[in-house]
């Protein structure tokens, strides 16, 4: 990264019309598990990087997204080397733009779980301090590298906007794709997202003779709060349907699981934080106690065992003793315990579920007559507040009502109705993908699609035609 810092908007422009935007030339290559939170973006044929801030939500650059929608788009995350098969890769279904500077939000179509996102520091980086910047993008070998690469840069100036960082090796530069990578601070084993790669000299990059040097990044420490803000709120449900609940705003209220309720705020309104914390509407945190049990008490994020974090197999585990959120009865009043883990449980097994409307191109929503077992899908005219309408994709594949029950199939053929049935996440007829072409694809290979755009239209299962608008669907808040 390197700046002189007026011609470095060309330099993004450049980076989103084909190929990787700003990989950092002259750094490491991260290693597998050591920054996953690094994300690899693809718009529309072209590239950048981002950062997961939230298992929803992954930041990048604004010029990634340069026609203020969505396009086609992919965030792939918890994958330093793309050549492999761990992380995984989601379809972005809606962004939000901050209007002061280049920064967007991408949301994703179902959570990332297993992948701790990196918290957004709330404290100003300073003239001197040593940040280290990591992307997707060219290095002096490579024009579109498989690898992500992380190299350290001082902070030469900073502005209310802005922090402008020249390398701390002379070999050192950000290059095309590595625009919206993120500019990190590491202290006392935290690490922390201050900023983001937004434009650079590119000196040094492969196949560029520019002598200035220095790279431009924007600043998110002073947004942190707006940042937070697009965080979604979910309801925490065990595979036994119910969910997390409170009795009571005073702190050392015990969580307990109850009967899942639409629009209830106490069970309704958590939110997951990447500094580990699971908070409540009332602005208290889970926390384990030495008696083992989870009860919500004044936010405290530097406390381990206000500190979870939602592991790829659906278990929630406290830093404290690593210890496991459990039940030992799935009747409703159940308290939230923590216990040793035990891989495979289904009392361990957790979904933080942030529901939304799934609407075809003619306008309909999808929804249910009736809560039972059996019932099929339906499209009926949208209506937000019916919580038969009201969806989450799962971090399992799952697509889930606010009933409990999941999307399924009877049968791999064609024109076989989507139905509701009990879910069971390993199931692979229960797997499903919102693709970027806006179909939602099946395991089998099928997608849904609709007959006629008449209220109480079956949803059915046919060859997917991605140009067919019948087919097209979207998530609405």
């Amino acid at each position: 990264m390197r700046a002189g810092l007026v011609g470095l908007l060309t330099a993004v422009s450049a980076v989103v019309s084909g190929v990787p935007a700003l990989a950092v030339s002259a750094g490491s290559a991260v290693k597998a598990g050591e920054l996953p939170f690094v994300a690899k973006v693809d718009v529309d044929g072209r590239s950048c990087s981002g950062v997961l801030v939230d298992p929803e939500w992954v930041a990048t650059a604004g010029p990634c997204f340069p026609s203020g929608g969505v396009g086609k788009a992919t965030a792939t995350v918890g994958r330093s080397d793309l050549r492999g098969q761990d992380g995984q890769r989601v379809t972005v279904v809606d962004t939000v733009r901050r209007a002061d500077r280049a920064v967007v939000l991408a949301r994703l179509a179902r959570p990332v779980l297993g992948v701790p996102p990196v918290p957004v520091s709330t404290v100003a980086p300073r003239s001197g301090e040593v940040l280290r910047a990591a992307g997707f993008g060219r290095t002096a070998e490579e024009w579109v590298p498989n690898q992500a690469h992380v190299a350290s840069f001082r902070v030469e100036e900073v502005t209310g906007t802005r922090v402008d960082v020249v390398g701390a090796e002379a070999t050192a530069a950000i290059c095309k794709g590595d625009a919206g990578g993120p500019l990190l601070r590491e202290a006392g084993g935290r690490v922390e997202l201050v900023g983001l790669n937004h434009t650079s000299w590119q000196k040094g990059c492969l196949g560029e003779t520019e002598t200035r040097d220095g790279a431009r990044g924007v600043r998110l420490d002073t947004i942190a709060g707006w940042v937070g803000e697009q965080i979604p709120r979910v309801t925490i449900r065990n595979s036994n349907g119910l969910c997390w609940d409170i009795g009571s705003n005073n702190p050392d209220t015990p969580v307990i699981m109850i009967r899942c309720q639409f629009g209830n705020g106490s069970q309704y309104w958590w939110t997951l934080h990447a500094d580990g914390t699971i908070r409540n509407t009332n602005g208290l945190c889970a926390q384990a106690t030495p008696q083992n049990t989870v009860v919500t008490q004044k936010c405290r994020p530097g406390q381990a065992a206000q500190r979870w974090t939602w592991a790829a197999d659906g278990s929630l585990r406290n830093a404290a003793q690593e210890l496991c959120a459990d039940i030992v009865s799935n009747n409703p009043g159940t308290p939230v315990i923590a216990v040793r883990c035990a891989f495979g449980n289904p009392s361990q097994r957790w979904s933080a579920l942030s529901d939304t409307m799934i609407r075809n191109s003619n306008g309909l929503c999808m929804d249910l007559n009736t809560n039972n077992r059996g019932e099929i899908v339906l499209t009926m005219n949208c209506q937000p507040t019916n919580p038969s309408q009201r969806w989450a994709f799962g971090a399992d594949r799952t697509i889930r009502n606010f009933n409990g029950l999941c999307m399924d199939l009877s049968s791999n053929a064609e024109d076989t109705a989507v139905q509701m049935v009990t879910c069971q996440p390993t199931n692979p007829s229960q797997h499903w993908e919102l693709t970027p072409d806006k179909t939602i694809r099946n395991h089998n290979g099928l997608c849904m699609d609709i007959s006629s755009n008449t209220p109480r239209t079956t949803v059915i299962m046919i060859r997917c035609q991605p140009t067919n608008p019948s087919q097209h669907w979207t998530q609405q808040r």
